[in-house]
């Protein structure tokens, strides 16, 4: 027996594609990959990921599965829970105090306020971590991961503008 997929099937599901996404980074950060480095910081691809579809979709990425994603994260990396969720989110709200619109539209602008968020965001976490375990961890290790992190970024980007187009606009009433 075979399903098919109607046209509305088809364009809700394409819809998904910022939360398949995210979860393929989410896997990616999780799964312990080989390599060379002597120690296991890696980039935070799910971080990238929701910075990214934030900006561009917004409408499709919102606070409850960006909290969701944070908690498995933290849930299966063994980190004290909601120790992500707290950093995505506070990413998220520092992109809704600032012109979305302007940072979306120029890949430099969108660069740049991800350097910015992602250097903050390491520190909070580096602070969270030493508090939480009551030892101060290596500032440099998380900086160093923070510097991954942005340099991952641009490839981030080029996945997710090759997706974007794929992803029907939700139509108003008003014709916008």
């Amino acid at each position: 027996m075979s399903v098919a997929l109607g046209t509305g099937d088809y364009w809700r599901l394409r819809r998904h594609i910022p939360l398949t996404f995210v979860s393929m980074a989410l896997i990616v950060d999780l799964v312990a990959l080989p390599g060379l480095a002597p120690s296991p910081m890696m980039p935070h691809l799910t971080l990238a990921a929701i910075f990214f579809w934030s900006l561009l979709r917004p409408d499709l990425i919102n606070n409850l599965v960006i909290f969701l994603i944070g908690m498995v994260h933290d849930l299966i990396a063994g980190l004290p829970l909601g120790m992500t969720s707290l950093t995505m989110l506070l990413a998220i709200k520092a992109l809704a105090a600032s012109d979305r619109e302007f940072i979306a539209g120029s890949f430099v602008a969108m660069w740049g306020c991800f350097i910015l968020v992602a250097v903050l965001l390491f520190t909070l976490r580096w602070l969270l971590a030493s508090l939480w375990w009551a030892y101060f961890f290596s500032f440099e290790a998380a900086m160093i991961e923070a510097a991954m992190t942005i340099a991952i970024f641009p490839f981030v980007c080029w996945l997710g503008f090759r997706l974007e187009p794929l992803i029907p606009r939700a139509w108003h009433a008003s014709g916008e």
